[in-house]
């Protein structure tokens, strides 16, 4: 018998949603597991996570802590989303899908903050938009520890991206380009003891690691602002990943990307995923478990008949694109004036791996900012 169905009585999948989800080109599945009590006194409440998958919206949210009505936050910041998505049915230009990412937030936050301070919850969503000239972006807007991941296949390898930066104590007075060198390379420390003793982290990237669970931002009462991005260029073939703090937390990036390879669809990934991180947070000999919930929502871009959109408002024209060449680096992905880029190198040992780093373009194409 499957894993996910041993734990039929803790955990929730859906099927893939495709008939409103392919109006926007895109197809996605779903999967949540409840925290695992180990012992009868152990005050973690029910499950807080919470997920929707809604044609061009999908997200998920975790209520924070062990306040009591965290899980109820969580519920009731899906679903003032939901409810504010529903009233648009139709297809958003980029201008558009941001403005409603903003007030849907804005909405969810108004809804929590009727707890009076019983519960908060993090939030990460992604939207579906059309560029002017038809082609499909992705808006993501997010507030504490849950993410959205691009995961893209290049030269016939996948390669996974974060595309948010954790609202922490850890990186809340650092700059974007220094917070996402961070959590970067955190995201692959597998054992924070042996890497701090084997010099592989700074004092500083230590204190950050174990302060990574302390959230700066959230939906409900600690709120200071909600995080909105660019238009991030998206394909066919993409596949979107926003997941809570209980899948990342657990597994590295590699493992996340490696981990979603054995499903055949967005249902089966998600599924995939949520095993990975449940086995090991009950591993308790390996340095990264935690048990948690544990929610991911896997969304598959595919092919679409497009059809015109009310036009945005005018942008600086540039010939950046993902899938172009800067100074040598293929660019992965563009938001705005940031962009993901990446190239084969060799370490000290020979092997081939792909470095990756988010650049400031203005600066960079300045020569103010520098690669190597």
């Amino acid at each position: 018998m499957p894993f996910w169905e041993r734990q039929a009585d803790s955990a929730s999948a859906e099927k893939p949603q495709t008939d409103e989800g392919r109006r926007f080109g895109v197809e996605s599945g779903s999967c949540a597991y409840a925290y695992q009590k180990k012992q009868e006194q152990d005050e973690h409440p029910s499950n807080q996570d919470r997920y929707f998958t809604a044609g061009r919206a999908f997200g998920v949210f975790d209520g924070v802590g062990s306040l009591a009505e965290s899980g109820t936050a969580a519920e009731m910041a899906r679903d003032a989303i939901i409810n504010k998505f529903q009233q648009y049915p139709r297809k958003l230009n980029v201008s558009e899908a941001q403005n409603l990412a903003q007030q849907s937030l804005e909405t969810a936050q108004a809804a929590v903050m009727t707890l009076r301070g019983a519960g908060e919850t993090t939030a990460a969503i992604g939207v579906i938009a059309y560029k002017e000239n038809g082609e499909r972006a992705l808006i993501v807007a997010h507030a504490g520890d849950s993410r959205v991941y691009l995961r893209r296949q290049i030269q016939g390898k996948w390669q996974i991206y974060c595309l948010t930066v954790d609202d922490s104590e850890a990186s809340k007075n650092m700059n974007q380009a220094d917070a996402v060198r961070l959590q970067n390379k955190l995201d692959e420390v597998v054992d924070i003891e042996e890497a701090a003793k084997r010099g592989q982290v700074t004092p500083q990237e230590y204190t950050a690691y174990k302060q990574r669970h302390v959230m700066s931002n959230s939906v409900g009462p600690h709120a200071k602002g909600l995080n909105i991005s660019g238009a991030w260029d998206i394909f066919t073939g993409d596949e979107i990943i926003i997941a809570t703090d209980g899948v990342h937390d657990n597994l590295t990036n590699s493992e996340i990307n490696k981990t979603l390879t054995e499903g055949k669809n967005s249902q089966e990934q998600a599924i995939a995923l949520n095993n990975a991180a449940y086995l090991r947070s009950q591993d308790t000999r390996h340095p990264r478990h935690k048990a948690d919930d544990i929610t991911s929502v896997v969304t598959k871009v595919v092919a679409e008949d497009l059809q015109p959109v009310t036009p945005e408002a005018p942008t600086a024209p540039t010939d950046i694109k993902a899938g172009g060449q800067i100074k040598g680096w293929t660019v992965i992905a563009r938001n705005g004036d940031f962009a993901i880029l990446n190239k084969p190198e060799l370490d000290e040992v020979g092997k081939e791996y792909t470095r990756t780093r988010t650049v400031y373009l203005p600066n960079y194409l300045q020569g103010l900012e520098q690669t190597d």
